[in-house]
């Protein structure tokens, strides 16, 4: 549908305020056929390069802003009637000037206006979030006959998380785990690996700007390879700490079972969350 978006023109309205206005209003306008909603993701270039100022939704083809004098790009993200964004426009670049002489006082951005668009330059995530990564898990054994150690284990997740809540999301996940329950002292080319399926359920917490979580989950691990092994149960619990719009930093334990034995199993990963 973009290769058919046709951004026409910016049009900044100055609207009249009264001399001690410290900003003035401006109309981002755009002209995109066949879309639901838009959603507008807006830069300013700050110490010689652009970074995130505002991200907002819109479903008419204007957004008015307020913006302080300085160089500024935007580009539109146009969503159909299923809520699935289409190609992203060209970057638009722009520049606001002051139409009268303004102390320093009055076009200097506050503190509290800084951390409140920073809070908002965050992509919101959408409804139904598909998620997929990989982890590093160590096997810790805590009871049974199993009593080494063992490094060699990782897995690799995927999973899809939907919206309950305003701060709270419930998903499922599967992952598959590669490791090995040998001793660490055979050497590395004779170790025997298995191979599980994890299935379990989520539930997310999210703090404030989504920014972190707090995950609990529950369920079971099916073996695979080798076969014959008795189905494992698991819980666990993370913190999703979140890099940039989509990636995420997943730290966290887990405690799982097999036949008498149980280990802990300390996990650290990237996720990508979409």
């Amino acid at each position: 549908m973009m290769n058919k978006c046709r951004l026409i023109f910016i049009l900044l309205i100055f609207l009249s305020f009264p001399i001690f206005a410290q900003r003035i209003e401006q109309r981002l306008s755009w002209n995109v056929e066949n879309a639901f909603r838009y959603e507008i993701i807006l830069q300013r270039m700050e110490a010689g390069r652009f970074v995130p100022y505002l991200v907002d939704s819109t479903t008419v083809q204007s957004l008015t802003v307020s913006l302080f004098p300085g160089f500024y790009r935007f580009l539109v993200i146009p969503y159909d009637v299923l809520d699935r964004a289409s190609k992203e426009s060209d970057w638009i670049y722009f520049q606001v000037t002051s139409l009268q002489p303004e102390t320093e006082e009055e076009i200097t951005e506050t503190e509290e206006e800084r951390r409140e668009r920073e809070r908002e330059a965050y992509r919101s995530l959408p409804p139904l979030s598909a998620r997929i990564g990989a982890a590093w898990m160590p096997f810790l054994p805590i009871h049974g006959e199993m009593t080494h150690y063992n490094s060699l284990s990782m897995n690799i997740h995927v999973g899809f998380i939907s919206k309950t809540d305003k701060n709270i999301k419930i998903g499922t996940e599967m992952a598959v785990f590669r490791y090995s329950l040998d001793s660490p002292h055979i050497p590395l080319i004779d170790f025997q690996y298995n191979t599980d399926l994890s299935v379990n359920m989520l539930a997310l917490i999210w703090a404030k700007e989504e920014k972190a979580a707090f995950v609990f989950k529950i369920g079971a691990l099916f073996p695979i390879e080798p076969s014959g092994r008795s189905l494992q149960f698991n819980v666990g619990a993370a913190v999703y700490w979140r890099l940039n719009n989509i990636l995420f930093l997943e730290t966290g334990c887990d405690y799982s079972t097999l036949g008498s034995n149980g280990f802990l199993r300390p996990n650290i990963g990237l996720s990508l969350i979409f």
